[in-house]
C-alpha cells in the first residue's frame, strides 16, 4: 500500500479515537429525538387549509405554481418548523441560509438567521436547543437551504441527524393529518376513482392517480382458465398483497360468473399452454440453478424472498402460466401492467428464460375448470339483458360461444374493465364506473358504508378488498379530510409518496429508515463475487437531489444508467409515467433549483469548482494515482478496473456528481455515509500530498475534479493499466474485427479508433448499434471460453441506437409504423424461439470496405421497397474529437428510385430536447405550414442549417450536419419513449451527415 494511504488511515484513525474520547467526557448527552422536525404548512383563505407532517430537514425549493402539498395555494403559503437542534460538542458555530422568499430561524427563541440577516455566528453548548424557523412564499420560486459550519466542520446543510422533535412537539392533529396521507396513498393503490369517477370539479379526485390493473387484451397468452378463476373467486387466497377486490358476490350462480370470466379471459389471444418444452434435464437444472441465482442477486428476492415477503410471490405459479409466457412478461413488464409495481429488471432473454424455469419449477395443482350447465348462462344473460331479441339470439348460440358471449357482458357489468383495459379486434370493452362519483363516497355518512363498511354485505354490490382496519382508517380519514379543495401540484410531496408506493426503502436507506435487512445482506453476499462482495448494498437515498445531478437521477430511473455497472444488484426500471418526476422532486426536498444561483448567498458554505487551469489535468492525474491518493486503489477509471474493491468509476464523474457534494465528500465521507470505505483524503481542509499545487487542497480538489470530467479518454493516471488478456489495442488507424459482441451476438463487427471511440455493428440488422469510449476490446471471453461468449467491451458507452434497422422507405410523407417494423423478421428482427422464418427477407447487410486514406469503414446495405425496388445505403463511420467532447461522424449515401421518401431514426429517449444551431431550446416542437411535413416536427431550415437532439439522461448531442433539400423532422413514439427521426425525399442519389457527441461537461451546446 502507498505511503499516504497509510498516513490517511492513520489520521482517519485518530480523528475517530479523538472523537469518541470526546464524547465520554460529556456529563450528560442530550434527550434522544424522534425523528423530524414538525412541519405546518398553512395558506389562508375561507377555509384556512393546515396540513401537519415531519420534515427531516429545512430544505424546499419549488417553481412558481407548485406547493409543499397538494391542497395549499400555491402563491401563498406558510412553513413552519418546529422541533430541536442537537448538539454533542461546544463549538462557534457559523451559519447561513440561502433563500428565495422570507425566512427566519429562531434558537431558544432567539433569531438567528433571516432573510435580512442571512448569516450568523453563535457558540451552541451541548443539549437539545428549541428550534423554531419560518418560511413565507414570496413571487416567483421559492427555494430555502440552510447551511453551518466550525473551525472543523466542514460547510454542509444542517443534516437530518441532529433534528428533531420531542413528544411535546407534535400537535393533536399531526397523527390525524399522517394517516391522511397514508389514506392518499391507499386511495390511489386501489384506484378507488376507477369506478368513483370525479365529477368536473372535483379537484382531489382528479388528481388521484390509479394504479390501474394489467391489460388484458391477451390475457390468455399469460395466465391460464382455472387459475383465472380462481384469481376471481377471491385474490387474496392467491397474492396476500392483491389489491383487486372479489368483485363476484356469492349466490347461486356465483360460479357460472366465475367460469363465464374466466373462459372469455383465457380466449383471448394463444393459449398459455403454446410449447411443452424440449430439453435435457440437466439443460433444465442448470438453467434453473442459474434463475434462482438471478433471483437471489439483482434484487427480486428483496421483494419477493422468503426474508421479506414485501410482495409475495404467491401461489399455484406454475399453473398460472408457461416458461415462454413468464419469459415475455419479464423482459417488459410494464408493457403489460405499465401502472403495476413490478419494474423492468433489465434482463436479457436467456436471464429471463432462466428467471422463468426457476420461478415455476414447483407445482401445486389447482382444480380444473369446470363448466356449469347451460340453463345457468341463460339465466344470467337474461338478468343482464332486458330486450327479447339479444335473448334470443344467445340461447341459439353453441354452449362455447355463449359462455365467451357471457363472460364478455360479466367483464363489463361487474366493472372488471374501470381497471383493466381489455381490447378485442380493435375494439375496446367499455367501462363501466360506480354510479357514485368520488364526492359522494367522501360524504360522512358514505366513509362507513360500501367498499369501506366493518363488515362486508354480500347484497351491497361492492367490491369486497379485504382491507385491515388499518387499511379502512386510514382511507376514511382521507375522505374526511384530504378528499376536498385543492390540488396544486407538489413535486416534493409526490417523490416521498412515491419512495413509499414503490417500496425504495426496501433496498435503499434515507434519512436513517430502511435498507437492505442483515438478512438480505449477507444472501447477496454468498451470490457475489469475491472480489466485488464488500459492495453489495446500494447508496442511500438521503441528500439524492443534492448529491446527483437531474441529468444523471433520470438516467439511473429511465435509461437504465449504473455508476457500478459489475454490481450484482439492479436499479429497477419502473417508467416514466411512474418516476419521472422524481429527479425534480428529490431535488426539491434537499433544497436544490437547478435554475436558482445562491452561490454569492451562500459563499464560503457552498463550494463551487474554479475555473480550469492547463496544469490542473496532469496534476489531478498525479492525485488521483497510486503515489499520492491511490484512488486507483478502489475505483474503476475510464473502465478498467480496480484493483482493490470496486467502487463507483470516477470517469466523468462531473456529469453525475454535483460539485458541492463532492467538495464535502472529499472532506467527510464518513459523516455522509457512516460505514462507507472512502477515507478522509483532506483532513480538517489540509492535504497529506504537499508537493503536488503546494499542498493547497481546494487547489487539489479542483484538480481531480477537472481531470476526472475529462471522462472515458482521460490519460491513465500512475498505477492503473489496461487490463490483461487478449486486449486488442489500437495505434494509429483503425481496427475493425468480426467477432462476437454483447447484446449483438455472432454477427458483429468491432471498429476501434485513435481517437478512444470504438462503435459496434450488428451486420444481422445492417444499423450501428453503439458507441463507447476508452479503451476497445478484451477477446478473451470469445476465444477462452468457446461458448459464444462476448467480447469485452474496455470503456464506457456513450451512444445507443434506437433498437432496428433505422431506415424507413415510404411512398407517402407520413410517419412509418415504427413498432410493427421492429418485430418483422424480413428487416432483420429475431425469429421467436422455435419458429422459422420462411417470408422473403427485405435487409441484406452489403458488405464493408475500408478506406485506404485513414482506415475508417463503410458499411454498405441493400432494402426492398413495397413494390420491389432496390435501395442502396452506404454508410461511412469515423471518430470525431474537439475541446468539446468526443464522438462520431456518419456519413450516409443512399441510392434508389425516385418518389419515395427516406426516414432516418436517430435517437430515442424518455425526453429530448430540441435546439438550434446556436443551441437555443426550441420548447415545443411546433408542426410547419407544410402539408408533407410530419405531424409533429417541423423543416430543418435553410442550406447549413444545424438541428440539435439532446435525449435526457444520457447527455448525447445529436447533431445534423448536413440533410438534403426539403427535409423534415418529427418527434415520434417508440413504445413508451419519443423518438426523434428525419424525412427527406429520395431523388436518385442523396446524402445526409450525423455526427453524436459525449460532452466533457452537461450542457446544452452544440459542439
Amino acid at each position: 500500500m502507498p505511503q499516504i494511504l497509510w498516513r490517511l488511515l492513520l489520521a482517519w484513525t485518530v480523528a475517530c479515537l479523538l472523537g469518541l474520547s470526546d464524547d465520554e467526557d460529556e456529563d450528560k448527552p442530550p434527550v434522544p429525538l424522534l425523528p423530524g422536525l414538525v412541519v405546518v404548512c398553512r395558506s389562508p383563505g375561507h377555509p384556512v387549509v393546515e396540513v401537519l407532517s415531519t420534515q427531516p430537514n429545512l430544505a424546499l425549493a419549488l417553481k412558481p405554481g407548485e406547493a409543499p402539498h397538494p391542497a395549499l395555494d400555491p402563491d401563498r403559503f406558510t412553513i413552519r418548523w418546529t422541533g430541536r437542534l442537537r448538539i454533542l460538542r461546544p463549538a462557534e458555530y457559523e451559519l447561513a441560509v440561502g433563500v428565495q422568499g422570507d425566512f427566519t430561524l429562531r434558537l431558544d427563541g432567539r433569531e438567528v438567521l433571516s432573510t435580512s440577516k442571512p448569516r450568523t455566528a453563535l457558540r451552541l453548548e451541548p443539549g437539545n436547543h428549541k428550534l423554531e424557523a419560518e418560511f413565507i412564499r414570496r413571487p416567483g420560486p421559492a427555494v430555502l437551504r440552510v447551511y453551518w459550519k466550525t473551525k472543523t466542520l466542514f460547510p454542509e446543510p444542517i443534516p437530518y441527524d441532529v433534528l428533531g422533535h420531542l413528544p411535546e412537539d407534535e400537535p393533536a392533529d399531526l397523527e390525524r393529518d399522517r394517516l391522511v396521507e397514508t389514506g392518499r396513498m391507499l386511495a390511489e393503490e386501489f384506484a378507488c376513482t376507477a369506478c368513483h369517477r370525479p365529477s368536473d370539479g372535483d379537484a382531489v379526485g382528479h388528481s388521484l392517480k390509479n394504479r390501474l390493473g394489467p391489460d388484458l387484451s391477451r390475457v390468455g397468452e399469460r395466465a391460464s382458465g382455472k387459475w383465472i378463476a380462481s384469481w376471481i373467486r377471491y385474490p387474496q387466497a392467491l397474492q396476500s398483497h392483491a389489491v383487486m377486490p372479489s368483485l363476484i358476490p356469492d349466490g347461486p350462480h356465483a360460479e357460472a360468473e366465475v367460469f363465464a370470466i374466466a373462459s372469455y379471459l383465457a380466449s383471448l389471444g394463444r393459449p398459455v399452454r403454446e410449447r411443452p418444452e424440449r430439453m435435457p434435464p440437466n439443460e433444465q437444472r442448470a438453467s434453473q440453478a442459474r434463475g434462482e441465482k438471478l433471483f437471489n442477486s439483482i434484487g427480486c428476492a428483496v421483494c419477493h424472498g422468503p426474508e421479506t415477503r414485501v410482495y409475495p410471490l404467491g401461489k399455484y405459479l406454475a399453473e398460472k402460466t408457461s416458461v415462454q409466457a413468464l419469459t415475455r412478461f419479464l423482459l417488459d413488464p410494464l408493457a403489460t401492467h405499465p401502472a403495476g409495481r413490478m419494474p423492468n429488471m433489465l434482463l436479457t432473454p436467456q436471464e429471463a428464460q432462466d428467471l422463468a424455469r426457476f420461478l415455476l419449477k414447483d407445482r401445486d395443482a389447482l382444480p380444473d375448470l369446470t363448466r356449469p350447465e347451460r340453463q345457468e348462462a341463460d339465466a344470467l344473460f337474461d338478468s343482464l339483458t332486458p330486450d327479447a331479441a339479444p335473448r334470443k339470439a344467445f340461447r341459439e348460440m353453441s354452449d362455447e360461444a355463449a359462455w365467451k358471449q357471457l363472460g364478455e357482458r360479466l367483464l363489463t357489468a361487474r366493472r372488471c374493465t374501470a381497471c383493466h383495459a381489455v381490447e378485442v379486434q380493435g375494439r375496446k370493452l367499455p367501462s363501466m364506473p360506480s354510479g357514485r362519483d368520488f364526492s359522494a363516497i367522501a360524504k360522512p355518512e358514505a366513509v362507513e358504508k360500501g367498499c369501506l363498511a366493518d363488515r362486508h354485505a354480500p347484497d351491497s354490490g361492492s367490491p369486497q378488498f379485504g382491507f385491515t382496519l388499518e387499511q379502512r382508517r386510514a382511507l376514511r380519514a382521507f375522505l374526511r379530510h384530504g378528499a376536498t379543495g385543492r390540488s396544486t401540484p407538489a413535486p416534493m410531496h409526490a417523490a416521498e409518496k412515491t419512495l413509499r408506493q414503490l417500496n425504495c426503502l426496501a433496498c435503499h436507506q434515507r434519512h436513517g429508515s430502511g435498507g437492505l435487512s442483515s438478512a438480505m445482506i449477507e444472501l447477496l453476499r454468498f451470490y457475489e463475487s469475491a472480489e466485488n462482495a464488500e459492495a453489495i448494498t446500494p447508496p442511500p437515498l438521503t441528500e439524492t437531489g443534492a448529491k446527483l445531478t437531474s441529468r444523471w437521477l433520470r438516467a439511473v430511473l429511465l435509461e437504465g444508467g449504473r455508476a457500478r455497472p459489475w454490481m450484482s444488484l439492479r436499479m429497477p426500471q419502473f417508467g416514466a409515467d411512474n418516476v419521472g418526476h422524481l429527479p425534480h422532486g428529490l431535488a426539491g426536498c434537499d433544497g436544490i433549483a437547478d435554475d436558482v444561483d445562491l452561490s454569492s448567498a451562500l459563499a464560503g458554505f457552498e463550494p463551487t469548482a474554479s475555473p480550469i487551469q492547463d496544469a490542473d489535468i496532469e496534476a489531478g492525474r498525479v492525485l488521483v494515482g497510486k503515489k499520492a491518493f491511490g484512488c486507483i486503489g478502489c475505483h474503476d477509471i475510464a473502465g478498467v478496473p480496480s484493483s482493490g474493491t470496486r467502487g463507483p468509476d470516477l470517469a466523468l464523474m462531473n456529469q453525475r456528481v454535483r460539485y458541492p457534494w463532492y467538495r464535502r465528500w472529499m472532506v467527510q465521507p464518513q459523516r455522509m455515509q457512516p460505514g462507507t470505505r472512502m477515507p478522509t483524503v483532506f483532513n480538517e481542509g489540509r492535504s497529506l500530498v504537499d508537493e503536488v499545487l503546494s499542498g493547497d487542497a481546494n487547489r487539489q480538489a479542483d484538480a481531480i475534479w477537472h481531470y476526472l470530467a475529462l471522462g472515458p479518454t482521460l490519460p491513465l493516471p500512475d498505477g492503473l493499466e489496461p487490463p490483461k488478456g487478449m486486449v486488442v489495442t489500437v495505434k494509429d488507424r483503425p481496427v475493425l474485427m468480426r467477432t462476437f459482441l454483447p447484446e449483438i451476438g455472432s454477427r458483429g463487427i468491432a471498429v476501434g479508433f485513435p481517437e478512444q471511440v470504438s462503435v459496434a455493428y450488428d451486420a444481422a440488422q445492417a444499423r450501428l448499434a453503439y458507441a463507447w469510449t476508452g479503451n476497445f476490446l478484451d477477446a478473451a471471453p470469445v476465444w477462452y471460453d468457446r461458448g459464444g461468449n462476448p467480447a469485452k467491451i474496455l470503456g464506457t458507452r456513450f451512444w445507443q441506437a434506437p433498437p432496428g434497422f433505422p431506415w424507413f422507405i415510404t411512398a407517402e410523407a407520413t410517419p412509418p409504423r415504427i413498432e410493427e417494423r421492429l418485430k418483422d423478421p424480413a428487416f432483420g428482427a429475431p425469429v421467436p424461439e422455435g419458429q422459422v422464418f420462411t417470408g422473403q427477407r427485405r435487409l441484406h447487410f452489403g458488405g464493408f470496405r475500408i478506406e485506404s486514406r485513414d482506415g475508417s469503414p463503410s458499411f454498405a446495405a441493400n432494402v426492398t421497397t413495397d413494390d420491389g425496388q432496390i435501395v442502396r445505403i452506404e454508410e461511412h463511420v469515423q471518430a470525431v474529437r474537439s475541446n468539446y467532447g468526443v464522438g462520431l461522424r456518419r456519413s450516409f449515401r443512399l441510392n434508389g428510385p425516385n418518389g419515395r421518401h427516406a426516414w432516418l431514426l436517430l435517437e430515442s429517449a424518455q425526453a429530448i430536447r430540441f435546439l438550434t444551431e446556436g443551441g437555443q431550446r426550441i420548447p415545443t416542437p411546433q408542426p410547419v405550414a407544410d402539408p408533407e411535413a410530419p405531424a409533429d416536427g417541423g423543416r430543418i431550415g435553410n442550406a447549413g442549417a444545424i438541428q440539435v437532439v439532446v435525449p435526457d439522461g444520457r447527455g448525447v448531442v445529436t447533431v445534423l450536419e448536413s440533410v438534403p433539400p426539403g427535409s423534415a423532422w418529427a418527434e415520434l413514439r417508440l413504445g413508451p419513449h419519443k423518438a426523434m427521426a428525419v424525412r427527406f425525399p429520395l431523388t436518385g442519389e442523396a446524402s445526409v451527415v450525423v455526427s453524436h457527441w459525449q460532452p466533457y461537461r452537461p450542457t446544452d451546446k452544440a459542439p
